[in-house]
């Protein structure tokens, strides 16, 4: 949690984001990056992080979180501008949440589920959807990787300016969660979790 993010300017081929101050912030703490959702951190770490490890385990760690790679995707290989949502396909609400729980359950993933069970009235079989689903969860990052992110998450939510969030953020310290914006000021999300529950919302018009 004491790692340093690089907030400088980062130009790739004709790309050159800009965070939403217009401004650059040199040397911040993880902590400093998050909670004033600065692209230009979040870039250069993201770019740092795939250097270390490879695109291929980078894209891996992704799909261990339940992350759609398409084929498109694989094709091409990672693109930088995935570090502030620039997916080709996007992701979904219950794809984050399932991917915050992940990180409140320890770094274990649970693949999302609606039904815990469903009982054939005609034969008195049980499809054991939700027990199936605790039997098939994957460790997909450790125990200490996933208490980090709630550390440096948790510390966002009890810092962080959250308007028209704070009665989310006052529930309890440990709520993690991270608000988003797109390119339209209409489009808001909000993902959160917390021991016993994740979520994802957005707020948006046309």
């Amino acid at each position: 949690t004491g790692h340093t993010a690089d907030d400088s300017e980062f130009t790739q081929g004709g790309w050159s984001p800009k965070n939403w101050d217009k401004q650059v912030h040199g040397d911040v703490s993880l902590e400093e990056a998050l909670g004033n959702s600065w692209n230009l951190a979040a870039i250069h770490t993201f770019a740092a992080v795939e250097k270390e490890i490879g695109k291929d385990r980078l894209q891996t760690w992704l799909k261990n979180l339940g992350y759609t790679i398409n084929d498109k995707i694989n094709k091409n290989g990672l693109n930088t501008s995935w570090a502030i949502g620039g997916w080709d396909d996007g992701v979904t609400p219950l794809q984050q949440a399932a991917a915050y729980a992940t990180i409140s359950n320890g770094g274990t993933y649970i693949e999302p589920h609606a039904v815990d069970k469903i009982v054939i009235n005609t034969t008195g079989e049980t499809v054991n959807i939700d027990k199936d689903a605790q039997a098939n969860a994957k460790q997909v990052m450790t125990e200490a990787t996933a208490f980090l992110i709630r550390k440096v998450m948790t510390d966002y939510v009890k810092s962080g300016d959250y308007s028209s969030y704070t009665t989310v953020g006052a529930l309890d310290d440990n709520i993690g969660a991270k608000t988003g914006t797109t390119n339209d000021d209409k489009d808001k999300w909000f993902c959160a979790y917390n021991p016993d529950y994740a979520w994802a919302t957005w707020n948006g018009g046309t």
